[in-house]
């Protein structure tokens, strides 16, 4: 039994100790995942029929088995939650059918199969397909299994649905986990302060905001920030692997989004998007740089969406690929804003790219520089870019130097509120500042190149700066001193025999 003092943290390890010795972590956090969906989705429903027969002095089992209440519950489940569970197939009923402590597996695949049978939406209907509840890698007993399961869904059951201490606060702190613990193979994901400033940034104006896209949906931690701070948009993404896009449902469905508001697809977003033809108000991403991810030449070449360039097979960086992807998705009153590996900023790299969309098209309109080691598990160093359609001809390029906005802390550092509070601030405002912020107007980015190295365009040394005529002076008088001291040793030597 599960002292109810636990902290979201303390249940999580809970969770996943006895599953160290059956799987990796991954796999452990993944599982532990979707049995707090489950609990989610049943306890959404519960409390929706719960109202809908409150002060009807009828119980919820009997208001189940009586047939005009049934058809409306099923009825309002499908329409406004995109799902239905019968009431042996809800969290709470499943865990404790039986006295022994065990849970039947049987009925909760069932579960799981009603939720997708009665999907009227792609988002539910295969998102349970990924847990596999007879594999003999959990167990080879099983009723170890349903011992198992039950100790699991037990823990879970102490975290409630509207409650301070909720399924969301335990999912979000599994996600942490997640992002800090775990070897992310498949996706460069961006820790929770990072999300942060890149929606923070794409929410400045956010009046009449109707929808977001992340063409690489990682954890869905960024799209839901996006959300939180606007009013209610449509939510579109893709990813190419099937943890990513389930773990953005479920991420997503737990923080209160519409299912009807979810537009997600699972494939490949360069060479098979999802979306062709959308337009979006905002576009952020953590692009998964400096993973096993290619480019497929095949997928970009002769495109409306790479502006039709002449693109060879040699492909140098990502970056500015999926840039241009979004680019061709995005709004004319619109904003990027996306991650990139500075050695995408360099003078070579995908040149032409560059100057499309820098000099011909005018949709830079700021270039930040974060501090290093922000991402756990990569040391790769990292800037923003932020991309509009609707500059001015005259209007110049925002380049911030943040590279010391931050807090260490173990092997990393952490943007704190008031690291964010600053960048942010200066975007919106355009202010330069001393060795922070600059701005620069396009004909200098073009004589540099296209080259968006920060120091080209910020001088952040902070030492003392000697004059050049000084700085000889002072080395012609170093190299006396030296050849003094040489000819001293050289004395003791020859006195000592040592020569």
């Amino acid at each position: 039994m599960l002292n109810t003092t636990y902290t979201p943290k303390r249940a999580l390890l809970k969770l996943l100790n006895p599953l160290k010795r059956l799987m990796d972590r991954e796999a452990s956090i993944k599982y532990i995942h979707y049995l707090m969906f489950f609990k989610y989705l049943s306890d959404q429903l519960e409390e929706h029929f719960t109202k809908i027969i409150e002060n009807k002095n009828i119980m919820l089992f009997e208001a189940y088995e009586d047939e005009v209440y049934y058809d409306l519950f099923k009825k309002e489940a499908i329409n406004n939650f995109g799902y239905f569970l019968d009431y042996d197939n809800l969290f709470n009923n499943i865990l404790y059918e039986n006295k022994d402590k065990r849970i039947n597996i049987d009925n909760l695949s069932e579960a799981f199969n009603q939720i997708s049978n009665t999907a009227n939406s792609n988002i539910f209907k295969d998102v349970f397909d990924e847990i596999d509840l007879i594999s003999p890698k959990l167990v080879k007993v099983n009723d170890e299994k349903e011992e198992l399961l039950y100790y699991l869904m037990e823990i879970i059951s102490k975290f409630g649905y509207n409650q301070e201490k909720s399924i969301k606060t335990l999912f979000d702190t599994s996600i942490d986990y997640y992002l800090n613990h775990i070897k992310k193979t498949w996706i460069l994901a961006a820790d929770r302060d990072v999300n942060k400033l890149l929606a923070n940034i794409a929410t400045l104006n956010n009046e009449e905001i109707e929808s977001i896209y992340d063409p690489f949906l990682g954890t869905g931690v960024l799209l839901e920030n996006v959300f939180q701070l606007t009013n209610n948009p449509s939510i579109y993404g893709q990813d190419i692997n099937l943890t990513a896009y389930n773990m953005t449902i479920m991420n997503l469905i737990i923080h209160g989004v519409d299912y009807k508001k979810l537009n997600l697809y699972f494939g490949d977003t360069i060479s098979n998007p999802g979306h062709v033809g959308k337009l979006f108000d905002i576009i952020v991403s953590v692009p998964p740089f400096g993973s096993a991810y290619k480019v497929p030449y095949e997928g970009i070449k002769n495109k409306e969406r790479f502006g039709n360039l002449k693109i060879g097979k040699s492909i140098s960086k990502l970056e500015f690929y999926i840039i241009m992807h979004m680019i061709y998705h995005l709004k004319e009153d619109g904003i990027i804003a996306t991650i990139v590996n500075q050695s995408a900023l360099t003078r070579n790299v995908d040149r032409n790219i560059k100057q499309f969309i820098i000099d011909e098209k005018n949709y830079l309109d700021a270039v930040i520089n974060l501090p290093p080691q922000l991402f756990t598990d990569s040391p790769v160093p990292t800037s923003i870019l932020i991309f509009k359609k609707n500059r001015s001809p005259d209007d110049k390029v925002l380049f911030i130097n943040a590279e010391g906005e931050c807090e260490s802390q173990r092997k990393k550092n952490i943007l704190k509120d008031e690291n964010i509070d600053k960048i942010v601030n200066t975007y919106k405002t355009r202010l330069e500042i001393d060795k922070f912020s600059k701005l620069i107007d396009v004909k200098s980015i073009k004589e540099n190149e296209f080259n968006l190295t920060i120091s080209r365009y910020i001088d952040n040394y902070k030492g003392e700066y000697i004059e050049l005529n000084e700085a000889i002076m002072k080395k012609e008088k170093l190299n006396q001193k030296l050849e003094e001291i040489t000819e001293k040793i050289q004395d003791l030597e020859l006195e000592l025999n040592l020569k």
